[in-house]
């Protein structure tokens, strides 16, 4: 079968936008994190809600650094099903380390992005996340993961 290359490529940005993400995300920039959102994307971070709107997510991403001063944030497990050259669904699993401001013990989450990503006129951004938690560790108080379901995202 022949390799598609425009798929491989569109995989290959999709991933890399991935990984810039999280680095932005580590060094607080949740400005350069809304970026690679679409103005009218949803962000699902339930039990503790959901954000619509670049901006509230902007927003809302602000709100959960407050706590921490340091996050290290590593991404595995990519997987990406186009479902048209325009619109992607992806599966990615996250282990978040988090250092609070205070004297409260690091945390760490283990997780998984269920994503939809669509291809705009500034390249492929995010048109919907929701996280889906696999294990907590020493989290105080975290509203923002919400327990995995038993079907994912693909199906």
């Amino acid at each position: 079968m022949p390799i598609d290359l425009s798929e491989l490529n569109d995989r290959v940005e999709i991933t890399e936008l991935l990984y810039e993400s999280f680095r932005r995300l580590d060094h607080a920039d949740v400005a350069g994190v809304a970026a690679l959102f679409t103005e009218d994307a949803v962000f699902d971070f339930a039990p503790g809600g959901s954000a619509a709107g670049r901006d509230v997510i902007e927003g809302v991403m602000g709100q959960l650094l407050v706590p921490y001063v340091h996050t290290s944030h590593h991404i595995s497990n990519v997987q990406i099903r186009f479902e048209s050259p325009d619109r992607a669904l992806v599966i990615s699993y996250v282990m978040g380390w988090h250092e609070y401001a205070d004297e409260t013990p690091n945390a760490t989450a283990y997780g998984e992005y269920n994503d939809t990503w669509e291809r705009t006129t500034g390249g492929w951004k995010v048109a919907a996340r929701k996280i889906l938690a696999h294990g907590l560790d020493g989290f105080v108080y975290d509203p923002y993961w919400i327990p995995r379901a038993p079907t994912s995202a693909h199906g």
